[in-house]
């Protein structure tokens, strides 16, 4: 369930459309005056984007193996910049360097927010990579199967 506090202007979700099923959705003031005025129906319309490193492949990050059974993935912030998140069987984790706390990344908005607060800047969405159906396709090819989807 998507709460109050998860959004933000400008972050990615689905919107459950009738005619078209799960699309990417900019959320703007009007979406979260919703979501603060009655959450129950907006979790009935829109859903958090899952995301896996596989996701954030298809969304151009760059990825290092470190020799165990870690995975680096990485984004450019601007010229010399470079923001880092880790992928292990547990999935997606973010650690600041002078932060002894991490934090899990489960969905689209989360690395979203945590991109912005900590870099300053916008990730580049790439709304066509983040529809329902080549998300599923990624997320199969990676050896999983239909059940494993969240939607």
């Amino acid at each position: 369930m998507i709460k109050e506090t998860d959004l933000r202007i400008g972050n990615v979700i689905y919107y459950q459309s009738s005619e078209d099923g799960l699309l990417p959705n900019i959320v703007d003031w009007e979406d979260l005056k919703w979501l603060s005025e009655n959450p129950d129906s907006f979790n009935e319309t829109f859903k958090p984007i899952p995301i896996s490193w596989v996701t954030l492949l298809k969304l151009g990050w760059d990825e290092f193996q470190d020799g165990g059974d870690h995975m680096i993935l990485s984004k450019n912030v601007g010229e010399w910049g470079l923001f880092i998140i880790t992928a292990d069987g547990t999935g997606l984790h973010y650690e600041h360097r002078n932060a002894s706390c991490g934090i899990d990344i489960e969905y689209y908005h989360q690395l979203e927010n945590i991109f912005y607060f900590t870099t300053g800047k916008y990730l580049d969405n790439q709304l066509e990579e983040l529809e329902v159906s080549k998300l599923a396709n990624e997320i199969l090819s990676d050896g999983s199967n239909e059940k494993d989807l969240p939607f």
